[in-house]
């Protein structure tokens, strides 16, 4: 048996003659998770912890389909400084800063991550301003699973998996 991750989620393959026993008896689950101060540059760790700041200044960052460089739109054409005059693609990204106590860590998450967080649709968000973002996620906590690296100086990271706090769950870990 393996585990694939796929975005959201985690596929377990098990063959022909696998099984699964839920909840063994003397297997512990071991966790990534770290205080935000313990955290180092190349890791891959879980934290948790409330969004105290937001920095992006719009939701969505249109790149182009070839290069993956960001466009620039005027009057309506995009283009982009490689391959000239694009259909861009459109990607929603949120940077922000989460807290948890022992430190604060810069994050950036992506499409389905940022809906997840916002518990809206890419539609829906369209229409939101960044005052109403920051009153819908400013002081929620979160559950963050991501790739740790140092940028510009600043640890950062990429968020892969987000979920809500589940204080039962919560429990059983502390």
């Amino acid at each position: 048996a393996y585990a694939k991750e796929r975005g959201d989620y985690i596929d377990l393959v098990i063959g022909k003659y696998g099984r699964i026993i839920i909840n063994p008896e003397g297997v512990e689950i071991k966790s990534n998770r770290k205080f935000i101060a313990d955290i180092e540059d190349g890791e891959t760790v879980e934290i948790r912890g409330a969004v105290v700041k937001i920095l992006s200044d719009t939701l969505f960052l249109y790149l182009c389909p070839n290069c993956r460089k960001k466009v620039v739109e005027i009057d309506g054409i995009y283009n982009c400084p490689i391959c000239g005059d694009v259909e861009p693609e459109e990607v929603l990204r949120l940077n922000f800063v989460v807290d948890d106590g022992t430190g604060t860590l810069l994050c950036r998450a992506y499409d389905r991550r940022v809906e997840k967080m916002l518990k809206m649709g890419r539609e829906e968000l369209k229409n939101l301003s960044m005052e109403m973002l920051e009153d819908e996620i400013l002081g929620e906590e979160f559950v963050l699973y991501g790739n740790v690296r140092v940028e510009n100086d600043e640890l950062i990271m990429v968020v892969r998996r987000v979920s809500d706090v589940d204080v039962e769950k919560e429990i059983r870990i502390s």
